[in-house]
């Protein structure tokens, strides 16, 4: 008997490494900036550049950008600021990489310190944290009809979760945006912090929407040389062509911001209150298809010796996937220790998944909202302040058809956080974690590859045989080479259904 056999590609997760790297710089102060007093703050911040595989290795290279808020040594200058950027760069061996497969390399600063060696000269030390995943195609070939009347078969239908497609890219936001007209003209940027808002996407035949807003927040000098801030909404819409994408199918982006560069300029009556800003985000797309395959899981040729040659597959069986979002809310009561809060000038809310299990009949993810809150202070010798607040959340889901043991895929956003003082000093803060969960589990499917028949010497004998606990009329009607229905209709059979110790007549044996 020749097997038909159908090709199915798809795209399959190959390989998944992480990798930690140290950047030691030691930053000068330039010429142009006065003498460092005491440091407030030190932001770190990394974005990978350039990524690629090679036969057996896979690279990595990036910028991590550093912003450094001090107050000088004297108090006419106001708050001063550095703003540079350091190169990393990693490459990981493996003897099974080759330059035809797919690469995607997420990155994070998991640790930023920093020491004074002098009034002019800075030490910072990071750990940048590279997430490597590397894809690949792989080809089966399913065995889904044959090419003749003669054997009996057995048809099964597996639902599976494939990748269908992954693809990263670049694009840049670039607007203008104006300082309100009841807050005072800058006179120097300080920090500019960004982050993405309000994301929507949408997959069609072959392209991707991706929606979105740039929410940046301004901090910086006025001409009197006092500290104040700005917030801009900077909306934005690419698609991209990714050709291998269905409207169906489940897409899993991740979003990260490269270089933002916020240039001063005149407006019309010639004060500094225009910026112009740019930022570079990079795209990371990782979408998923469930997909039903139907094929021959068994088979034997009636009268006939019927050997059977199969090879065993494993696939990703799709259990269900959930969209939900909740919102966080926690009071907040600030240090007495720390300076005097007069207002917030920025909040940023990072969630990190510390657990992510599947379980009997649904899903259990938790971890922590790391929440970094930046404010002017009270204090005109410490006039900008920042401190950390940890947020632990937990999240159920409900999945029919999971278990304990099974693979279990997450993916929690923050979105529209927000800060508000209270008359009491605390502070509210409020936000919105948007989560993308799914459930998964490893499939052990044989897959048929071959088969063989010989004649068998038949005999006119009936034989009666007694069914044994777990026998099945398939499998009796395999073993001695007869059809099923032919059991059916000679013992009065009107199931499929057996049960241990029931007499069968078989209509004829080798």
């Amino acid at each position: 008997m020749e097997l038909i056999k159908e090709k199915e590609v798809y795209i399959e997760r190959l390989i998944s490494e992480n990798e930690r790297v140290s950047v030691e710089e030691d930053i000068i102060v330039p010429d142009v900036k006065p003498d460092i007093l005491k440091v407030l703050q030190v932001d770190a911040r990394a974005y990978v550049t350039d990524r690629g595989l090679l036969s057996g290795s896979m690279y990595a290279k990036g910028k991590l950008y550093v912003n450094i808020l001090y107050i000088p040594d004297s108090e006419e200058d106001g708050i001063g600021c550095i703003k540079t950027a350091f190169d990393f760069r990693s490459k990981l061996e493996n003897p099974a990489l080759s330059q035809d497969m797919s690469l995607i390399v997420s990155c994070d600063v998991s640790r930023a310190d920093f020491s004074a060696i002098n009034s002019r000269k800075l030490s910072v030390r990071a750990t940048v944290s590279l997430g490597y995943e590397v894809y690949g195609e792989k080809e089966l070939e399913v065995p889904s009809s044959r090419d003749d009347g003669d054997f009996e078969c057995i048809y099964e239908t597996v639902n599976c979760e494939r990748i269908s497609a992954v693809e990263e890219c670049e694009f840049s936001v670039r607007d203008s945006a104006e300082i309100p007209s009841g807050k005072k003209a800058a006179s120097e940027i300080l920090k500019t912090d960004v982050r993405i808002s309000d994301k929507e996407i949408k997959a069609l035949q072959s392209k991707l929407i991706l929606k979105g807003c740039l929410s940046v927040c301004i901090l910086y000098l006025t001409e009197e040389g006092k500290t104040d801030y700005f917030e801009a909404e900077l909306p934005f819409t690419e698609v991209f062509d990714v050709y291998e994408l269905d409207e169906t199918d489940i897409c899993s982006l991740k979003l990260a911001i490269g270089e933002v560069t916020a240039e001063l300029c005149q407006d019309n009556d010639g004060d500094m209150r225009i910026l112009n800003i740019e930022g570079l985000i990079n795209v990371s797309l990782c979408a998923h298809r469930c997909s039903e395959i139907n094929l021959i899981s068994d088979c034997y040729c009636p009268g006939k010796k019927t050997k059977i040659t199969a090879n065993e597959v494993s696939l990703t069986g799709f259990i269900g996937n959930k969209s939900a979002q909740n919102t966080v809310k926690e009071i907040i009561t600030p240090d007495s220790k720390l300076p005097g809060i007069v207002k917030i000038y920025n909040s940023v809310a990072e969630p990190e998944i510390t657990r992510a299990q599947a379980v009997d009949g649904g899903a259990e993810v938790e971890g922590r909202l790391k929440v970094y809150i930046l404010y002017i202070t009270d204090n005109s010798k410490c006039p900008v302040y920042s401190f950390k607040k940890d947020i632990p959340f937990k999240f159920s889901y409900e999945f029919e058809g999971a278990s304990a043991g099974m693979q279990c895929r997450a993916d929690i956003e923050a979105e529209n956080n927000s800060c508000t003082m209270s008359p009491g000093g605390d502070i509210e803060f409020k936000c919105i974690l948007k989560q993308e969960v799914s459930v998964s589990e490893n499939k052990r499917i044989n897959f048929i590859e071959e088969i063989e028949t010989d004649n068998l010497e038949q005999s006119g004998d009936i034989v009666i045989c007694f069914a044994k606990q777990g026998d099945t009329l398939w499998g009796i009607a395999k073993k001695y080479a007869v059809k099923a229905s032919d059991i059916k209709e000679l013992n009065g059979l009107e199931s499929d259904n057996i049960s241990a110790g029931q007499r069968i007549v078989i209509p004829f044996c080798r």
